[in-house]
């Protein structure tokens, strides 16, 4: 009597084709965890940088001189215009200089780009934008811009 030998290494072949199956899964995991990390990073140089802005805002609002009435003295909100690189802020000159120069460089790149704190025309209104550029960002530049009124 002869056995049919048809059947020899099928269990191979199906035990390759499972372990490429879940090697593909762990490869999709892999990379999944990896886009996690970078949106994480993302999220935190975000609320870092709305974090300084409010921090410059607050600054801005309690160095303003304010009549008898309460409003603002629109002359005193034109010390804390600013407009450069965070690293040629003078801390002497004011706190706003000083969050720029010492705390702003906390986000990746932001040394060497532009901050910007405007004294907009009407209202009192006060624009801030602070840049980074986050290692992952080959290049390109990220900006949390906060326009406030100081009343």
């Amino acid at each position: 009597m002869k056995q049919a030998h048809s059947q020899q290494g099928f269990m191979l072949l199906e035990s390759l084709i499972a372990i490429l199956i879940f090697s593909f899964g762990v490869l999709g995991m892999v990379a999944i965890n990896a886009r996690s990390v970078q949106a994480l990073s993302d999220a935190e140089y975000r609320s870092e940088a709305s974090r300084l802005a409010d921090e410059i805002a607050s600054q801005i609002a309690l160095g303003v001189t304010r009549g008898a009435n309460r409003t603002v003295d629109a002359g005193s909100l034109a010390g804390f215009a600013y407009s450069g690189t965070a690293s040629a802020a003078d801390p002497a000159t004011n706190a706003v200089q000083a969050i720029l120069k010492n705390k702003v460089t906390t986000l990746p790149g932001a040394g060497a780009l532009p901050q910007r704190v405007e004294v907009l025309g009407g209202f009192n209104e006060v624009r801030i934008t602070l840049r980074w550029s986050a290692p992952s960002d080959q290049g390109n530049t990220r900006s949390h811009v906060l326009t406030t009124y100081i009343n």
